[in-house]
C-alpha cells in the first residue's frame, strides 16, 4: 500500500510538472477526491471552488503543485484526466505568506504523535504542533482561541463557536461533532490514555464516562454543526484549562479508540503544521494549507544531548537551543549581534523516585532513610547553576509559592539515616539499581552525586543508562530500584499536577511512576478537587502533598529554569511555561 501511495505521488508531482500554470488540469480521479496541477500560489487554497463536467467542487487541500478538490453533492460526476478545471471563488492569499525553515532540537525520537497517547515533553511538543483543541495555553497560564473562534460563559456553561474555515488534513471542515467525539474517545472507559483525570474532573459527566457508568458525557452537547456547548464540573473546574490538555485536542469523529496510524494521523492533524517525512536525524513539517505567516517548514532534530544541540547551533544547524550556564556566553555570541535570549520557570519538578513496589524499597522508612542521604541544596546548586530551582514541595512555584516545607517532611535527619542505612547494609541489603533514561546529562550527574552518598553509607549501587523506551517501560513495570525523571505540567490545575505526581489512580502512564498508593493521600485530593473555595483547595492539596512527602516514594529535587538562545533574524519565539511553545507565528528569515 505504501509503495503505491509514493507511485501514485510520483506520478501526480510530474502530471503537476508538465502542466499549465495558468489553466487548472485534472491529472487524477478517485471515488471521492478530484487531484488537479493546481498550487496554492497559483489561488488553489482550502475553501476555494472549481467546475468541472457540470458539477462543482471545494478545494481540500493543496501542497506542492497539486490541489485535491471534493465534489459538492453525492453522485457528482468526477472530470477525467486532462480535463479542465474553471476557477469560481478562489480564497485570498494570506496576508503574509509563509516562509523559510525553523530548526529546533527534540532529544529523542517520538514514539507516539497521537495527541490522546503522547507520554513524553518530546511527544507532546511535537503534537502541539500538529493537532489543535478548542484553545491553547497562553504564555502566562491564560488560555487563547484555537479551533474555537469565541466562546461565552453562562455560570458552568461554556458555549464555543468554531471558527471559520477549520479543516483536518484530509480537507473535511471540523464540526462540533468532532470535538464531542474527541472529548468521548479521551475519556472512553478502561481506555489506555493515562493523561485525562483533570480532563475528566473539569467536564460535567467526565468522570461517570471515564468510570463506564454513563455512555456518554452528559455536560458536552452540540448545538449545530459549529457551535458546541460544554459545562463545568463545578465553580472551581477550571474547564478552559483543561481543554488546552493534549488529551482535548480535536480528531475526526469515528476514530478508534487506541492509537491511531500513520494514515490517521495525517488525515486528522489540525494544527499550524503536517508532517511531510522522518529520517532517523530529523522530523520533517510543513506549514498547514493556508495558514498565514510563520515558518514555511519546521524541523525537529534530533540530539542526544544538550552538548549536541549546543554544537549543532554553533554550527548553523539549529535556529534555538535550551543553554546550559556554562555555554550561555558561546551560544549568545554564535547566533549573532541582535540574539534573543527568552528565560522562562518551568512548570515541571524533576525528582528521583524510588520503586516503592521493589520488595527492599517498600518500606517507608528504608526510602526516608535513603531520602536523608541526599544533600538536595548542594546537588542543585553545583549540578544545574542557573537553571534550577530548589523544589520546595512537590508544586512549582507558580503554583503554591508559599508552601515550603522543612526537608524532615520526607527524610530522616542525616545521622539517623546514616545509622539506619548501614543496618540495612549489616543485614544483606541488596544491589541497587539507579536508573537513568540514554541522552540525559543531567541525570547521570544526579544519579552519581546521589550514588556516591549511598555507597559512602555502604550501600552497593550500579548506574543503569537504558534507552528511552526502554527505560519508559521498566521503571513502569516497577524494574527500577531508583530513578530520575520529571514531570511536566499538562494545563494550569494544581491539583492534577499533584495527583499525577502521587495519586494512585495516575500509575504508568499517568505520571505516577513510584507505584505509590496512600488512602490518605487520595482523600485529600479528591477534598482539594471537590472544594468550593481556593484556600479550601490549597489546603487540602498540602496535606495530600505533606503526607506523600512523609512517605518518601520521590524526593523532588528542582524546577527547571529554560533559557533559550534564539538565531539573529528568527522572531517570535514564545516562552512557553509548560515547555511546549507553538512555532506557527514565529517568523524565519
Amino acid at each position: 500500500m505504501r509503495r503505491a501511495l509514493a507511485i501514485a505521488t510520483g506520478l501526480l508531482l510530474c502530471a503537476a510538472a508538465s502542466a499549465s500554470a495558468q489553466t487548472p488540469v485534472v491529472v487524477w480521479s478517485t471515488d471521492s477526491l478530484v487531484y488537479a496541477a493546481w498550487s496554492e500560489a497559483e489561488g488553489a487554497r482550502p475553501g476555494g471552488r472549481a467546475t468541472a463536467a457540470g458539477d462543482t467542487f471545494e478545494i481540500a487541500w493543496s501542497r506542492d503543485a497539486i490541489a485535491a478538490l471534493r465534489p459538492l453533492r453525492s453522485g457528482a460526476k468526477l472530470p477525467t484526466r486532462g480535463a479542465m478545471l474553471v476557477a469560481l471563488d478562489v480564497v485570498p492569499a494570506p496576508a503574509v505568506l509563509p516562509k523559510g525553515v525553523l530548526r529546533v532540537p527534540i532529544g529523542s525520537r517520538p514514539d507516539a504523535l497521537d495527541p490522546l497517547y503522547v507520554a513524553t515533553l518530546g511527544e507532546t511538543q511535537v503534537a502541539a504542533q500538529l493537532f489543535d483543541g478548542l484553545v491553547r495555553p497562553g504564555p502566562k497560564l491564560d488560555v487563547r482561541p484555537a479551533l474555537a473562534a469565541r466562546w461565552t460563559v453562562d455560570g458552568r456553561r461554556h458555549r464555543f463557536t468554531l471558527r471559520e474555515g477549520a479543516i483536518f488534513r484530509s480537507g473535511r471542515a471540523i464540526e462540533a461533532r468532532d470535538v464531542k467525539a474527541s472529548l468521548e474517545r479521551a475519556l472512553r472507559p478502561s481506555g489506555t490514555a493515562g493523561r485525562v483525570e483533570a480532563l475528566a474532573a473539569a467536564i460535567e459527566g467526565g468522570r461517570a464516562r471515564l468510570a463506564g457508568s454513563a455512555d456518554t458525557i452528559s455536560g458536552v452537547r452540540v448545538i449545530d454543526a459549529r457551535t458546541i456547548e460544554i459545562t463545568a464540573s463545578g465553580p472551581r473546574a477550571d474547564l478552559l484549562g483543561a481543554l488546552a490538555m493534549p488529551a482535548a485536542f480535536v480528531v475526526p469523529a469515528g476514530t478508534g479508540p487506541g492509537p491511531m496510524d500513520e494514515r490517521a494521523l495525517l488525515a486528522a492533524q489540525s494544527g499550524g503544521f503536517y508532517v511531510t517525512g522522518a529520517t532517523e536525524r530529523a522530523l520533517h513539517l510543513a506549514a498547514a494549507p493556508g495558514r498565514s505567516g510563520g515558518p514555511a517548514a519546521l524541523d525537529f532534530v534530533r540530539l542526544e544531548d544538550p552538548a549536541a544541540a549546543a554544537t549543532a547551533f554553533e554550527l548553523g544547524r539549529l535556529d534555538l537551543v535550551s543553554a546550559a550556564q556554562a555555554d550561555e556566553t558561546r551560544l549568545r555570541a554564535a547566533a549573532g549581534e541582535n540574539a534573543t535570549v527568552l528565560t522562562v520557570d518551568e512548570l515541571a519538578t524533576y525528582y528521583l523516585g524510588f520503586g516503592a513496589r521493589r520488595p527492599f524499597l517498600a518500606a517507608r522508612d528504608t526510602r526516608r532513610a535513603l531520602a536523608g542521604l541526599v544533600d538536595r541544596k548542594l546537588a542543585v546548586q553545583v549540578l544545574v547553576p542557573g537553571r534550577g530551582k530548589l523544589a520546595r514541595s512537590l508544586l512549582p512555584p507558580a503554583f503554591d509559592a508559599s508552601f515550603s516545607p522543612p526537608d524532615t517532611a520526607w527524610t530522616m535527619p542525616r545521622a539517623e539515616a546514616e545509622r539506619r542505612v548501614r543496618g540495612l547494609v549489616a543485614a544483606g541489603a541488596p544491589r541497587l539499581e539507579f536508573w537513568v533514561p540514554e541522552g540525559s546529562a543531567v541525570g547521570t550527574r544526579f544519579a552519581e552525586f546521589v550514588a556516591a552518598g549511598w555507597r559512602r553509607a555502604g550501600l552497593d549501587v550500579a548506574i543503569v543508562v537504558h534507552p528511552w523506551n526502554e527505560f519508559r517501560r521498566g521503571v513502569s513495570e516497577g524494574r527500577a530500584d531508583a530513578f530520575y525523571w520529571s514531570w511536566y505540567a499538562d494545563g494550569r490545575d494544581p491539583v492534577d499536577f499533584v495527583t499525577a505526581m502521587v495519586g494512585s489512580l495516575r500509575t504508568d502512564g499517568g505520571g505516577n511512576r513510584t507505584g505509590y498508593a496512600s488512602a490518605d493521600v487520595d482523600k485529600a485530593l479528591a477534598e482539594a478537587r471537590a472544594a468550593t473555595t481556593e484556600a479550601a483547595e490549597r489546603a487540602a492539596l498540602r496535606r495530600a502533598q505533606l503526607r506523600a512527602l512523609a512517605d518518601a516514594p520521590l524526593v523532588p529535587l528542582f524546577h527547571p529554569v529554560n533559557v533559550t538562545v534564539v538565531r539573529t533574524g528568527v522572531r517570535g519565539v514564545p516562552a512557553d511555561p509548560f515547555g511546549v511553545p507553538r512555532y506557527d507565528a514565529v517568523e524565519v528569515p
